[in-house]
């Protein structure tokens, strides 16, 4: 068992980002499932860690799945030889306008256009 909140806080963010590096298993069920299982391994309930996750992170394992996923976004679009649905392969999306409609919620802006922007 972990020794303190914040250590079991610090595994869930690590579950959460092997996620996101993992294509295609970076959506919000695949968190989720993440978080059970890790807390069925410790012996804690999916509750319990999403509790102590957001009083360490202040903010919930799927923002902080999000916030994760949009880091990564931004990352893989400074890459120029990437497209954008490459990209959205690489976070797990299944559908390019979904990624992208996505990102502009994030960030106002189309991964096109940010990606523009960054470089």
């Amino acid at each position: 068992m972990p020794a303190s909140a914040s250590e079991l806080a610090g595994r869930l963010a690590a579950s959460i980002e092997a996620l996101v590096l993992h294509a295609g298993e970076a959506d919000a069920d695949a968190a989720k499932r993440g978080i059970e299982q890790l807390a069925q391994r410790l012996g804690y309930t999916a509750a319990h860690c999403s509790r102590v996750f957001q009083s360490a992170y202040g903010m919930s394992p799927r923002q902080y799945l999000s916030m994760v996923k949009l880091r990564q976004a931004k990352l893989l679009l400074m890459d120029s030889e990437l497209s954008v649905e490459q990209v959205a392969v690489r976070l797990g999306y299944h559908d390019v306008s979904q990624f992208s409609k996505q990102f502009k919620r994030w960030t106002n802006l189309s991964p096109s256009a940010y990606r523009q922007l960054s470089f």
